[in-house]
């Protein structure tokens, strides 16, 4: 009996295996691995979504940032083909961008909502290295906090605030960035910013941004905030890049 029950706990994993594979595979095709013209060392993950009859592919803005005059490289690793992607426009205060690219892939597709202790899985490239899956649940909503390397007279606009902060017994105000958020017990790692969020049949519920600060547990932008980007009209704000790492995602 104890043999019997042995043997059917290896078939489940082995079974759980194979679906997370499947899953992988399948999501990795609608991957790409965004960064810097320069170097293949600093950036994240972008992904192809479907919106509006339109494919799209989106990252974190902080990603687009290792990109140069408005340019990042990109690579397909189920095309195995390499190129370069426009930078068209940016959300700063929803850490989104918008890249045009030259590859023609069909996108993931939206869940239709978001529910606590739904099962979720994050496929992206951690380190930049070979695409990973991580999955847990959803945990609950998050403010994130930010702090942003502005002067406080430009610390103005959608999700911008001075806090005073205590430095070395000084008190001092700094400018933050607050970001309403999900977070799932998902680990994520850098090199997954820019990373879709996905549930059991592979539609997208969000865009991994950050991670906790006390654990590597994913914070991600719901799809809501998403669609409302993807249908903005507006003209593109410029985008001041500099080249630095995604260590904090």
């Amino acid at each position: 009996m104890k043999l019997l029950l042995i043997v059917s706990i290896l078939a489940i994993s082995a079974c759980a295996n194979t679906q997370d594979i499947k899953r992988k595979n399948i999501v990795n095709s609608k991957l790409v691995r965004i960064y810097s013209p320069d170097t293949e060392r600093r950036g994240g993950t972008g992904f192809f979504i479907n919106y509006n009859n339109t494919t799209h592919l989106i990252t974190n803005a902080h990603v687009c940032e290792v990109g140069r005059d408005n340019i990042v490289a990109i690579y397909s690793e189920y095309l195995k083909s390499k190129g370069y992607g426009i930078v068209k426009r940016v959300d700063k205060a929803h850490d989104l961008c918008l890249i045009e690219s030259i590859f023609d892939v069909y996108g993931l597709n939206f869940a239709k909502q978001i529910n606590i202790d739904d099962q979720v899985y994050i496929v992206g490239y951690p380190e930049l290295k070979a695409v990973h899956l991580s999955k847990g649940y959803i945990l609950g909503i998050e403010t994130a906090h930010f702090l942003e390397d502005i002067d406080l007279d430009k610390c103005k606009g959608e999700g911008l605030h001075i806090q005073k902060k205590t430095l070395f017994l000084q008190e001092i105000r700094v400018c933050v960035r607050k970001v309403d958020s999900y977070y799932t017990d998902a680990e994520v790692f850098p090199g997954n910013s820019g990373s879709p969020v996905v549930d059991n049949n592979l539609n997208v519920k969000g865009i991994v941004f950050a991670a906790s600060a006390t654990t590597n547990f994913g914070l991600f932008i719901p799809t809501s905030t998403i669609k409302k980007f993807l249908s903005e009209k507006k003209k593109p704000a410029p985008l001041r890049l500099h080249l630095r790492s995604t260590e904090e995602l």
